[in-house]
């Protein structure tokens, strides 16, 4: 988070709970991240007082995806701390969003390695409406 504000070239969307940004090291086109400002390793410990600000940030994101990329399909994740560890220093849940704008080409499907042919950086401009 620290880093993405320094620079601000990726950052789609903040407000005083969350910010949300195209992933430095997308597998996807357009995959954005959005995670929670307070450290917490755990989705389901977020205060309820948090989730109208997560709301406006996704409300925000989805409007932005379905704008510019003519509402495409999506794959949505939750990473979490796993269920055996209760609280944790080093992880940060987060939220992904992956569109499925790109089909998997020969290469993709022979080696399990997926290539994202666009820039984060270019597609946090394009979001935001930015040339």
């Amino acid at each position: 988070i620290a880093h993405e504000k320094k620079f601000k070239t990726r950052i789609l969307f903040e407000n005083k709970d969350f910010i949300a940004f195209t992933f430095y090291a997308a597998r996807f086109p357009f995959e954005v991240w959005v995670l929670p400002k307070v450290h917490q390793s755990r989705f389901e410990n977020e205060p309820n007082s948090k989730f109208p600000y997560l709301a406006d940030c996704l409300m925000d994101i989805f409007a932005k995806l379905n704008k510019t990329l003519n509402d495409p399909p999506l794959n949505f994740f939750i990473h979490n701390l796993p269920n055996t560890i209760t609280q944790s220093d080093y992880y940060h849940w987060h939220l992904e969003i992956a569109p499925r704008i790109t089909g998997y080409g020969g290469f993709e499907m022979g080696s399990g390695t997926i290539i994202d042919v666009f820039s984060p950086e270019i597609a946090a401009k394009f979001l935001m409406g930015r040339k």
